[in-house]
């Protein structure tokens, strides 16, 4: 605009500076009847001066009534009249003597006007110093009933009744008119009072009302007085007092309050440390005397590791001295035979001798044979378990130890193959375990717009179809929030900072009754926090710092008003922290948190939570788009698919390792059940039989 109150003035003369009345004309007004009448000041100050009943009282009431509104103003009273003997409808009906009616008798007033006609009152104001101009106008009409309607005219150049007032056909088509050549038409004075300011350069309601005051008085008593009344704002000092007492008693109090607390403490901390003293105590106890229990395990342990060895030496020792006695009972065996061969042999001097000896060899071919067999498959176990084939007893008597051994190594080997099963199928199960996890989140995410949990999200449809209630009813608050454009690097903070928050359940006022009662009925497996929303909440219209965390948050639109405004003012209370850039500004501020995510609260806490990375956007739960989590867990399905092959590869060598293992062990076992050397000595009876024939 260019007319404004803090405009320069560029005016030659100092004495008329600023908007001057220029002249102001009334059509219509009071005992102005059917003409037009103009009272011309051309910006300078002007004494009216005139007869009792001239009409003095009637143009300054004229240009009360375009300043103040109607039913603030008490007309005629710069006539000293009674406040009740003048008002806008006797001005507008032209009300001029009363006539006394001997039938009532009372009197009637007489007007000059029938009530169909309207009246029009107009003031020109200049700004010589800008060179402009605004006109300002009240049309005043239909005063069958009460007081007369109106509408107020406003204008930045000069208008005049006789051109722009008269010819129209009804008060729409004048307010067209009107509108038609520039001036703004208004229906009722608080829309019309603002804009008569601004456009005069009044920067105070109070002026006009002081105009008002002065401009019909006839004295001052006491100018303090009037001062006081009129000019100067009330001041609430005894209020202010009584509450700056009760402030400061509620600070003693608190003051009070936080020493007793301190105390309290520091009665306490004696007890606090005699108690972590016993845990301490206690716990060293136990740790002694599980020490203690464990001795009589770890010397029998050692007794039978010793008892083992000893077992083991005196059953090789016990092989052997077998062996020997074996082979000294096999060739007793053999001489007595020989002997009692002969004897007969000497006995009968007959044929029977070529029988015998017959029968002979075909049991010795057969006990050959069977030990081939034997040593065959002796010899394939062998090679199987990686030992060397004996060919004499002795060589037989060492490899019934080194099997011994062997087996021992490979029961520790077999051990340690079969964990490593256990544990890359256990590693499997995790890695699958995770990939189901994985997609059943990315499916969860795909089905809704925000970032909530699954867990969180099964919950509440089982909540809503059970009560029977739509899901967007019950919304969580990290649905409804997100971090501005522009303002990522705050991202992570605005996480940490309202983690817990956003995982909130928000409950309108008409379904908290049943999810109380639903919630308290069921055993959910998880925690829930959830928030009762009342229909109304108190606005808070609190100055927000500049550097506040509030200040980079957005709520989602389109929500209910008793939501929104819940959440505008929880806002307030948790995320009116200021954003420091620097340690020392975090050291200075009250309530403040850093884009590591450290947070300091009011009463000196501080918090940080590094379970997880802040720049794990996996865990954001703020937002109500999640094309981002999904593809960060889309890629993490990738790396664990990935994962999971390489367990697989892993496992199929662990399990074929673990096979060959079990393999040899097998094979050992078969050797061991060898217990003499004669068993597998075919190379001896193939000779005894050659001796025979």
């Amino acid at each position: 605009m260019k007319n404004e109150s803090l405009q320069l003035d560029f005016g030659a003369d100092d004495t008329e500076a600023g908007y001057r009345l220029q002249q102001i004309e009334v059509f219509n007004w009071g005992t102005f009847d059917s003409r037009i009448s103009v009272l011309q000041l051309d910006g300078l100050n002007t004494l009216v001066t005139g007869e009792n009943g001239s009409g003095k009282s009637t143009f300054i009431d004229a240009l009360t009534t375009l300043l103040m509104p109607a039913q603030r103003i008490a007309y005629n009273r710069a006539a000293g009249a009674d406040a009740k003997e003048r008002d806008l409808r006797s001005y507008v009906l032209g009300y001029y003597r009363s006539e006394y009616n001997e039938t009532t008798g009372g009197s009637k007033p007489i007007a000059l006007r029938p009530k169909g006609t309207y009246s029009v009152i107009l003031a020109v104001f200049r700004n010589v110093g800008f060179d402009a101009t605004v006109t300002i106008a009240v049309v005043l009409y239909d005063a069958q009933h009460g007081q007369p309607k109106r509408f107020y005219v406003l204008a930045e150049e000069q208008m005049g009744i006789a051109a722009d007032f008269r010819s129209f056909a009804d008060v729409r088509g004048l307010k067209q008119q009107l509108r038609q050549k520039g001036a703004e038409v208004l229906d009722d004075f608080s829309s019309y009072s603002p804009r008569l300011r601004r456009l005069l350069g009044i920067q105070s309601e109070q002026a006009l009302d002081l105009f008002h005051q002065t401009v019909s008085m006839k004295a001052v008593g006491n100018l303090t007085d009037f001062v006081r009344a009129h000019i100067l704002d009330p001041k609430p000092t005894a209020e202010r007092l009584k509450e700056l007492i009760a402030h400061f008693d509620n600070l003693t109090n608190a003051h009070d309050a936080v020493l007793a607390a301190k105390n309290q403490i520091r009665l306490l901390d004696p007890i606090e440390e005699d108690y972590q003293r016993s845990i301490d105590e206690a716990m060293q106890a136990n740790f002694l005397r599980r020490c203690r229990d464990e001795l009589r395990t770890h010397f029998s342990r050692l007794t039978i590791k010793f008892l083992d060895g000893e077992i083991d030496r005196l059953s090789r020792e016990q092989l052997r001295v077998n062996q020997q006695v074996d082979d000294a009972t096999r060739q007793r065996r053999d001489a007595q035979l020989l002997i009692d061969t002969l004897k007969a042999a000497i006995a009968s001097s007959g044929g029977d001798e070529l029988t015998r000896i017959a029968q002979r060899l075909d049991e010795l071919a057969s006990e050959r044979d069977r030990r081939h067999r034997d040593a065959d498959q002796f010899r394939t176990d062998a090679r199987l378990a990686g030992v060397k084939f004996p060919d004499t007893p002795d060589m037989f008597a060492d490899l019934a130890a080194t099997i011994v051994e062997r087996r021992a190594e490979l029961e520790i080997d077999e051990a340690k193959q079969q964990e490593r099963v256990t544990e890359l199928s256990i590693t499997l199960s995790v890695a699958l375990a995770g990939q189901a996890s994985l997609d059943g989140e990315i499916e969860n995410l795909r089905n809704q717009r925000g970032n909530i949990p699954r867990s969180q999200i099964e919950l509440r449809q089982t909540l809503s179809q059970e009560l029977s209630i739509e899901g967007t009813a019950l919304p969580f608050a990290g649905e409804l929030l997100r971090v501005v454009q522009g303002q990522d690097d705050w991202e992570g903070a605005a996480e940490r900072l309202l983690h817990n928050f956003a995982l909130s359940m928000l409950v309108p006022d008409e379904h908290y009754t049943s999810v109380q009662d639903w919630v308290d009925r069921h055993h959910l497996g998880q925690r829930l926090v959830y928030f009762r929303v009342p229909p109304t909440t108190r606005e808070r219209n609190d100055e927000i710092p500049r550097f506040a965390m509030l200040q980079k948050l957005e709520i989602r639109t389109g929500l209910s008003t008793s939501i929104g405004r819940w959440l505008r003012a929880e806002l307030f209370n948790r995320a009116n922290v200021i954003c420091c850039d620097t340690p020392d500004q975090f050291r200075r501020e009250l309530r403040a948190i850093t884009r590591a995510g450290q947070i300091k609260g009011g009463n000196q806490r501080h918090e940080k939570d590094d379970r997880h990375k802040i720049t794990d956007r996996t865990k954001y739960v703020l937002g109500w788009s999640n094309d981002a989590k999904i593809a960060l867990l889309a890629n993490q399905r990738r790396e664990i698919t990935s994962e999971e092959q390489a367990i697989r590869t892993d496992l199929a060598k662990a399990q074929t390792l673990l096979a060959s293992s079990r393999t040899v062990r097998e094979s050992l076992a078969r050797l061991e059940t060898t217990r003499d050397y004669q068993q597998i000595d075919w190379a001896s009876m193939a000779a005894s039989i050659t001796a025979e024939e």
